[in-house]
């Protein structure tokens, strides 16, 4: 594998710099294949046969040598030469400097486990590990010039108060710091904010410097499900408000098996896997023991060695890692997906139908698509105009497809499912709201200094910044982070003295809108929901100069803090509701008039 010939390693890297260009705007599919390259190094002869039908390796074969020929043909010249693209593409990407902070770490674990019998090649892939690891070290030597995110700062301040250590157990424990630390900021992650996660761990009194075995962590991770219970659990490998994935997707898209484990025990847990049922009947074994026993056969089938050990801390960052690959893998597979159905509509006039689709002023808009349920909104009436700055919003708006769970999502409450297939004119008033405080953190992000005025490409930001300003509402001002957005309807609805049901979104979403709304939403027109938002703002700022202040009062009291203090409390909660109040009123707005478009 290592004994090519500088002509040999001319032609590899001819070969690859093109991936290398792709990787640069393409890094979610980088570092997948970086991943897979990684685990085919520990392919032999001998496995060839069982390795040719798993995924990573059809997408080497595929992607990476960049063959056309049959897979199944494969024999072990091919292998040998796939494992020298693979070998190199991993150094290439190591001595360019196109590997996250957070994919070195999965990358270097990958590696050390390999599971790989000749020496020569274990010596080989353990200084690969170790140069690879050598670049997170130079990474973090530069820490000091790099700002930490505030709201993983808060996060960390607090963190002591939030009970993870008496609601988890240990393993468990640290996939809720993970799935919370994602949370807070989904992606991009600098050397400082990894070493804060860290941090996080050794708060809730995880020892990080502790070196555990793959099979060691999925047993005690199957072990303490028994305590806490599947539902639990389950919670911990879902990206709430996200787009989730299928637990195959993870198993087939992700080869790096600390993570993939997990969502192998996901699939494999509930007592209706045949695999797990027949374990347990035909050898007598208790439930966990038999998801132990399926779990070690998958790891083994994964050319991992069970032996070596790897440090805590890189694990949780592994998992975080895969955490945000798998995510924008998701998203780019969806997006190819709908590119594709577009470009098959675009070439077959045939397949391309006309939809009569309902807006919510009862008027009639025509949309050409593939099928039902993949509408792009077009602009409409007083909605087309263009911004007073002279940016037409509508030229820019590309919001994301529309299919039936999406739709189902929105029905039920979710308020990134909504936001999602909105177009810029309809964002622009939340964008607003939010901007006009001036404690807010939108303007400053550079997702929004890039994209501005298309507030489609921030969505998900302007979603994240209405929860933040949830968290500033009496019963969470002193969590450090955003409260569910479900939480905040319910928040609003009782400082408004309104019913609300708990959990009920869009019902209480309701009570707000009628409570403000001067006629019925088939009657609202475009003036009279400004004038409502603006009735809201002014209802919000005086609940903050009488409610809130007596709250503050009570809240300096029991904590002893001084009346400065008392006093800026007093001052978030006034801007808290000014911008949770309108934005909960135009939201059910929002609901409504979406699902009255493509319901």
């Amino acid at each position: 594998m290592f004994d090519c010939s500088p002509t040999e390693i001319q032609d590899i890297d001819s070969h690859l710099d093109a991936k290398l260009v792709w990787a640069k705007t393409r890094m979610a599919v980088a570092e997948q294949l970086a991943l897979d390259a990684s685990r085919l190094l520990a392919c032999t002869s001998d496995r060839l046969a069982t390795y040719q039908g798993q995924s990573f390796f059809k997408r080497c074969w595929f992607g990476l040598s960049g063959r056309n020929g049959t897979i199944q043909r494969a024999n072990e010249n091919d292998l040998i030469e796939m494992q020298k693209y693979a070998w190199r593409y991993l150094n290439l990407l190591q001595e360019r400097d196109l590997l996250a902070a957070h994919s070195i770490i999965t990358v270097k674990n990958n590696l050390m486990t390999l599971a790989v019998d000749q020496d020569d090649i274990r010596r080989e892939v353990s200084r690969l590990a170790d140069r690879v690891y050598n670049r997170f070290v130079a990474l973090d030597e530069r820490v000091d010039k790099i700002e930490v995110s505030q709201r993983i700062h808060s996060w960390l301040l607090t963190i002591d108060m939030r009970g993870y250590d008496s609601a988890f157990p240990p393993h468990l424990r640290l996939l809720r710091i993970v799935n919370d630390f994602y949370h807070l900021k989904p992606g991009s992650w600098n050397i400082m904010e990894l070493r804060y996660l860290q941090k996080a761990l050794k708060e809730v009194g995880l020892d990080i410097r502790e070196n555990i075995r793959v099979g060691e962590f999925v047993d005690r991770v199957v072990e303490e499900i028994e305590g806490l219970g599947y539902p639990g659990f389950s919670t911990l490998l879902t990206l709430e408000d996200e787009v989730n994935w299928d637990d195959d997707f993870v198993i087939d898209e992700i080869s790096a098996p600390s993570f993939s484990s997990l969502y192998q025990i996901k699939e494999s847990y509930t007592s209706s896997s045949r695999v797990i049922h027949s374990l347990q009947k035909s050898l007598g074994l208790a439930h966990v023991d038999a998801i132990k026993t399926v779990m070690s056969d998958f790891i083994a089938e994964q050319g991992i060695d069970t032996r070596i050990e790897v440090p805590l801390k890189d694990l949780a960052i592994e998992i975080l890692s895969c955490f945000d690959l798998a995510q924008r893998l998701s998203s780019e597979s969806r997006a190819s997906t709908a590119k594709s159905t577009e470009d098959v509509a675009e070439s077959d006039p045939s397949s391309s139908k006309t939809y009569s689709i309902p807006s919510s002023k009862g008027e009639t808009a025509t949309d050409n698509t593939d099928a039902p349920g993949n509408f792009e909104k077009k602009p409409e009436g007083p909605e087309a105009k263009p911004r007073a700055d002279g940016a037409d919003v509508n030229a820019v708006a590309h919001p994301e497809p529309t299919d039936g769970r999406r739709l189902a999502a929105i029905a039920t409450g979710s308020i990134y499912d909504l936001l999602s297939v909105c177009d810029n004119s309809e964002l622009d008033p939340l964008v607003q709201i939010i901007v006009n405080a001036s404690t807010n953190s939108l303007d400053s992000s550079p997702t929004f200094k890039l994209h501005t005025p298309n507030h489609t490409k921030y969505y998900k930001e302007i979603a994240d910044e209405i929860r933040s300003f949830g968290g500033n509402s009496m019963r969470n001002v002193f969590r450090g982070s955003g409260p569910e957005y479900a939480d905040i309807v319910e928040d609003v609805c009782a400082k408004f003295d309104l019913p609300s049901v708990e959990g009920a979104v869009v019902k209480n979403e309701d009570a707000v809108f009628n409570r403000f709304a001067p006629t019925s939403f088939d009657k609202i027109s475009d003036d009279q929901i400004a004038d409502a938002i603006k009735s809201v703002r002014k209802a919000a700022k005086s609940l903050g100069n009488n409610k809130g202040k007596a709250a503050a009062g009570v809240a300096a009291g029991l904590l002893g803090l001084p009346i400065t203090a008392a006093f800026l409390v007093n001052s978030a909660l006034s801007e808290a509701y000014r911008v949770t109040g309108p934005c909960v009123f135009y939201i059910a707005y929002l609901r409504k008039k979406i699902l009255a478009r493509f319901g």
